[in-house]
Formats: structure tokens, C-alpha cells, sequence
């Protein structure tokens, strides 16, 4: 009897954990789908709602941006910038063995109407292949984005020298 509710035990608990992670991983793909939503919609506000007080935004070879104010200067940049920038996620992939962890193969394109990174407008498009990895903390709000993008083809295709 007692290895008979041992057992239901177990269960339940197996149960509840898989359930957990199921509606953890839900949760976060949806705060995923909402993160580019509001990133090719250029709501700043919007976008820092969804990230933790200790957030860092890692554009890797271009710079790293810690916190809230930090990224939000970033963000009015880019924008200005690229009026038109949009990112198309290819593949999500979740990372079940930290069930806190979602990378996505993307594409981003844009045209430089703006400055940026200390360049003029160049009127000319970028478009290039990356990755997102986005790093959740316990309450599902983004602690960490790291962007991989080929950095040295952007400039190329905009024809700035400024790297």
C-alpha cells in the first residue's frame, strides 16, 4: 500500500514538473514571438517591458549594453538609423536542458535612412543571416540577448567605413 502511493507520488510529481516546463517553455516562446513582434514595430518601451532589471544585450563584435537605460539608448539609435528594420526568426529552437534558454536562426534587413554607429544616412539596404540566443531568468523575463550577425558584411552592403 505504501509503495502503491510511493508511486502515485512519483507520478504526480513527474507530472507536475513536466507541466511546469511545458507552460515555462509556452510562456517563454510566446515572450519570444513578442520580443521580434515589438522589435520590427520599434516600441522600445514595449521591448524593456519584457526584460529583467539586470538585463545585458550582447551584439557580438559590435558592443555590449547593460541594463535598461543603456538599451533603450541603443534601441532609439538603431531605430533612427533603420526606419525599416525587420526580423524574420527561420527556426526556434528551446533548450530543454535549462528549459530557460531559446535560440533562433534569423534573418534582418533594413535600409539606412538615418545615422548610425556615427554614419551618415547611406540610403543604401542591408539584409544578412544570424542568431538570436535569449536567456530567461525565474519569472520569464529576458535576462540576456546575445545577437550574432555578420557585422563586417552590414557595412559592407551599407558602404560605410565606420566600423
Amino acid at each position: 500500500m505504501i509503495i502503491n502511493i510511493l508511486y502515485l507520488y512519483i507520478d504526480s510529481l513527474e507530472l507536475c514538473i513536466y507541466s511546469s516546463n511545458i507552460f515555462d517553455e509556452k510562456k517563454r516562446r510566446n515572450t519570444f514571438s513578442n520580443l521580434i513582434l515589438e522589435l520590427n514595430n520599434h516600441q522600445t518601451d514595449r521591448i524593456l517591458s519584457m526584460v529583467s532589471e539586470n538585463f545585458e544585450a550582447d551584439l557580438v563584435g559590435y558592443g555590449i549594453w547593460h541594463g535598461k537605460d543603456e538599451s533603450s539608448k541603443f534601441l532609439s539609435d538603431l531605430f533612427q538609423g533603420f526606419a525599416d528594420l525587420f526580423i524574420t526568426p527561420i527556426t526556434i529552437l528551446y533548450d530543454y536542458s535549462t528549459h530557460n534558454l531559446i535560440i533562433s536562426e534569423v534573418e534582418v534587413e533594413g535600409h539606412q535612412l538615418g545615422w548610425w554607429n556615427g554614419n551618415p544616412s547611406s540610403g543604401k539596404k542591408f539584409s544578412t543571416m544570424g542568431a538570436i540566443s535569449i536567456k530567461f531568468d525565474k519569472v520569464n523575463k529576458i535576462k540576456r540577448i546575445g545577437v550574432y550577425l555578420n557585422f563586417t558584411s552590414i557595412y559592407k552592403q551599407l558602404e560605410i567605413l565606420k566600423f
